[in-house]
């Protein structure tokens, strides 16, 4: 189990370093630029003052958006949030799931 948990961990972890690469690049305005029409994205002003144009402008696509949801359940599976199995004989937090109560209800009684 410790050996997934680190898989997951550097999936994370890469997964977040795209994410902030991403954006990073973005706000610096360390794109190549092209001729963009005057309606579409990424119209923005060169150097600090289309800084945050342009951060929400990434921040608009549907990829940059998958790679937030892709870190945060890698994050999630790497610390084992509200996680519990059969396996490990923990006890899920709140109200246990109904997997949770069979397998628990399936060892006890034998």
């Amino acid at each position: 189990m410790r050996s997934a948990r680190r898989v997951w961990g550097f999936v994370a972890a890469l997964a977040w370093f795209g994410v902030a690469l991403d954006v990073t690049l973005s706000a610096t305005d360390n794109y190549s630029h092209a001729e963009i029409a005057a309606h579409a994205y990424g119209n923005n002003p060169t150097g600090a003052a289309g800084a945050l144009p342009r951060v929400v402008d990434t921040l608009s696509y549907f990829t940059v958006w998958s790679n937030v949801v892709v870190a945060l359940a890698f994050t999630l599976l790497a610390l084992q949030v509200g996680r519990a199995t059969a396996m490990s004989g923990d006890r899920p937090t709140g109200t246990p799931s109904r997997a949770w109560l069979a397998c628990s209800c399936s060892t006890r009684s034998s």
